[in-house]
């Protein structure tokens, strides 16, 4: 939606794309490092990164990477409502015949490409990384900072 936006190719400026699932009986490494090598398979001739992730492990691995607890999540709804930004709360999946897409704060604040943390998951300077690498491909978004008394709380 920023790129078009901003007049730019669809896929201009795409750091990657997400695809993620929720696997709850299948939470180990070596089955999603297997979603991944099929996903590689199937979308490696379009030169684009996609990353695949099985929402129900998340926990799992979250706070070594990040360095922050993470619940774990009961489906792919929880997970898109813990993403750093409220406005890139969307999640789109086909659904018999058709798509269904999940967007608990709307489209008005993505349009706008207002870019404000999420209190469900107060990690600001992963929130401040992952703002300033949209607002460094696409200057013209608008970022909202943390209060600066904020206390981080475990989520």
């Amino acid at each position: 939606m920023w790129n078009v936006r901003s007049g730019l190719p669809a896929e201009a400026r795409i750091k990657d794309y997400d695809i993620f699932y929720f696997y709850p009986n299948v939470v180990t490494e070596e089955a999603e490092q297997l979603v991944q090598a099929r996903i590689d398979d199937v979308v490696g001739d379009l030169g684009v990164v996609v990353e695949a992730k099985n929402q129900a492990r998340v926990h799992h691995w979250y706070e070594e990477h990040f360095g922050h607890p993470y619940p774990e999540l009961s489906s792919p709804k929880d997970g898109i409502d813990r993403f750093l930004t409220l406005s890139t709360r969307v999640g789109i999946r086909p659904y018999e015949q058709r798509f269904e897409v999940y967007a608990p704060n709307g489209f008005c604040a993505l349009y706008e490409g207002s870019l404000v943390p999420n209190p469900l998951t107060d990690h600001s300077l992963l929130f401040e990384r992952k703002a300033r690498s949209y607002a460094d491909r696409l200057p013209w978004l608008t970022i909202s900072s943390p209060a600066p008394n904020r206390q981080s709380r475990p989520t």
